[in-house]
């Protein structure tokens, strides 16, 4: 049993070998990054904190930075409490490689969201986008985050 186990596991490895040094490099995978909003008062100014789902313990206030790959869907999500009555829109700055269009406020909720283009390049210079929102008291205002796509690949 061993003579015949013995072959038959070296044929296994050299075609494992042989197959993971000719394959081509896989596609990313597409993932959900959501991001969170609320509304926060500093020094009397009203400004919007944010975080995303790579870290919810490191909110930032106005200026948050998500990374993003191709394919990968971003949902942004008010707070309940937040002080964030509507989202009124969240598009690009200006149209872009990463932020080609306005995201999609989605069915039956105050959730908005935007697949990545599969072209989008990699890596990518951050792209501003705008988000218009009516806070509790009924103020329209707008702030303007950013996404970007990183030189590597985070998947192992």
């Amino acid at each position: 049993m061993k003579k015949i186990l013995t072959p038959t596991v070296i044929v296994f490895l050299i075609t494992l070998l042989f197959a993971g040094g000719c394959s081509s490099p896989q596609p990313l995978t597409p993932a959900k990054i959501t991001i969170y909003l609320k509304v926060i008062e500093i020094n009397g100014e009203k400004h919007l904190e944010m975080y995303d789902s790579y870290d919810i313990t490191n909110a930032v206030v106005d200026t948050l930075t998500t990374d993003v790959w191709p394919k990968d869907k971003v949902i942004w999500v008010p707070l309940d409490g937040g002080g964030i009555k509507k989202i009124k829109k969240i598009g690009p700055e200006k149209k872009g490689k990463i932020i080609d269009k306005d995201a999609r406020k989605m069915l039956f909720s105050k959730k908005f969201k935007l697949k990545i283009p599969k072209d989008a390049p990699i890596p990518s210079a951050k792209e501003k986008y705008d988000i218009v929102f009516e806070d509790k008291d009924g103020t329209t205002w707008p702030i303007d985050p950013y996404l970007r796509i990183p030189p590597e690949d985070p998947t192992p």
